[in-house]
């Protein structure tokens, strides 16, 4: 269901620096309630069993879901939105590290949508889209273990 890949997106995204910030979860909640991105899934529920995952696999959940999403069939739109989602995400809380950017450009080389496209669509994600090296390794990992994630928590 891509509803849970779009979801999963936004949790590597939150997950792939090896932190979740009060931000990021509660950039999902705000989605999870005003727009129809998470419709019809218990998305609490689904960010838990990710954590749960994640704490078992370490990297190997963040190299699973870009598989996933490199044989993911999205319409042009489907994976714009999907890059808006893993953007906004990462810029959530203010604090851009470079692991994120890499994981955003591994996102992005998975995907078939074009530099124009997205920069037509999003300019503001220019920097995000410009050549790095050493794209194709395997995402960072610090061995970050994470706690539940609960929608009643205040910043």
């Amino acid at each position: 269901m891509k509803k849970v890949l779009f979801l999963k997106t936004a949790f590597s995204c939150m997950a792939c620096d090896g932190e979740i910030a009060n931000e990021e979860i509660n950039l999902i909640k705000l989605l999870a309630e005003k727009t129809n991105l998470f419709e019809g899934i218990d998305v609490e529920d689904l960010l838990n069993s990710f954590i749960q995952e994640i704490n078992r696999k370490g990297k190997m959940f963040l190299i699973d879901y870009l598989g996933e999403i490199k044989v993911a069939e999205f319409t042009k739109a489907e994976e714009l939105e999907l890059l808006n989602l893993a953007f906004k995400t990462i810029n959530s809380d203010n604090i851009i590290e470079y692991s994120e950017v890499k994981f955003f450009k591994k996102i992005r080389m998975r995907l078939d949508v074009t530099d124009d496209d997205i920069l037509v669509t999003y300019p503001e994600m220019e920097e995000f889209i410009q050549p790095d090296i050493q794209v194709f390794e395997d995402p960072e990992w610090n061995d970050a273990i994470f706690s539940n994630i609960s929608f009643n928590v205040k910043n």
